[in-house]
């Protein structure tokens, strides 16, 4: 079974890139990717400050960062055969 890769743009905000994830737990949310039992889910995650925050930022940049984003997400996932109320067994090989 062939995992599934998500990769992230990491110079462009979630904006940019809505179909890769989102900022909210939402019922109506298209997934993103459909996962069976046992296949392996790569993900690149983003960070809470969706790119604001790196190396070369100063303290006199923070007062600039939009302070709105909240949580960045990448997904949703839909699980081939899960139901309301199953448990997930989640592995994370690398983080």
């Amino acid at each position: 079974m062939d995992s599934i890769h998500i990769s992230i743009d990491r110079n462009k905000r979630l904006k940019e890139q809505a179909h890769l994830g989102h900022n909210r737990w939402h019922p109506e949310l298209e997934p993103s990717c459909e996962v069976a039992e046992g296949q392996a889910l790569m993900a690149q995650i983003r960070d809470v400050s969706d790119g604001q925050m790196h190396r070369a930022v100063q303290v006199e940049d923070l007062s600039k960062m939009e302070g709105t984003l909240a949580h960045p997400l990448t997904g949703p996932f839909f699980i081939k055969g899960a139901q309301p109320g199953d448990v997930l067994e989640i592995e994370y090989l690398k983080l």
